[in-house]
């Protein structure tokens, strides 16, 4: 089953027929992206900023006086799908279906420009411009190219150190967590990020350690400490400013 994509309100009109060289209505195809900057990927295919037709919003070539309008869409995409890249098969209002690659990288609010897939003009068509929506990860955060975590460890792993298996974007991967480490203490895992573009250099994830102590309480962990505590005291909250 295909992806359903939602037309923009302020767009004038929706797909129609013949949209796709080659194709007419209920036909299934590929459609492909406007390079219109082929030496920089995401300046030519992609813009955050605006919502107008100005520079920085899809600009392409003048339009001819024959060329249907564009037609304007937003796609909800998941957030791994816009972090590694995708395909997907849209299914337009018109009742086409479309495979649209999604780039690497893509951040929430770009735009993808479909060439010739707008509305129908007495020339040629339109083109469309699909605004991706990219969906919240329950346990990823994007930060620019940079990923960011939260990771339960446990006391035992907190005190003696430990190997663990750590989840990123490309797949799990094994992290030394150093003996005494603290709740906060971030470690830094270098080129897990985003990749967004084939030249420019992935982000990193950094990974912020959460210690969680076992649940339900623990009668010998509870005696350990009752025994431990007054021989070894300390203020965790010196460096607190006191008013």
């Amino acid at each position: 089953s295909g992806t359903e994509i939602r037309q923009n309100p302020f767009a004038r009109g929706g797909f129609r027929g013949g949209a796709h060289p080659g194709a007419g209505p209920g036909a299934q195809g590929t459609a492909g992206f406007a390079f219109e900057d082929l030496s920089d990927l995401f300046g030519g295919i992609f813009s955050g900023a605006g919502r107008g037709q100005g520079p920085g919003f899809g600009a392409g070539p003048q339009r001819g006086p024959l060329q249907g309008e564009d037609a304007r869409f937003s796609l909800e995409v998941d957030f791994l799908d816009a972090a590694k890249g995708a395909k997907k098969r849209l299914t337009l209002p018109s009742g086409k279906s479309l495979d649209v690659g999604i780039p690497a990288g893509i951040a929430d609010g770009q735009t993808i420009r479909l060439k010739g897939q707008g509305n129908q003009g007495p020339g040629q068509a339109g083109d469309a411009l699909i605004e991706v929506k990219v969906r919240e990860h329950t346990l990823f955060k994007r930060d620019g190219n940079d990923i960011r975590i939260e990771l339960p460890i446990s006391l035992q792993e907190a005190v003696l150190g430990a190997k663990v298996e750590v989840p990123t974007v490309h797949g799990a991967v094994s992290v030394t967590i150093p003996k005494g480490a603290n709740t906060g203490r971030i470690l830094r895992l270098k080129g897990k990020g985003i990749a967004a573009g084939k030249t420019a250099p992935a982000g990193d994830q950094y990974v912020k350690l959460m210690v969680m102590l076992p649940p339900g309480g623990e009668t010998e962990l509870e005696q350990f400490v009752n025994s431990w505590g007054p021989k070894h005291p300390y203020d965790p909250r010196a460096d607190i400013e006191k008013n």
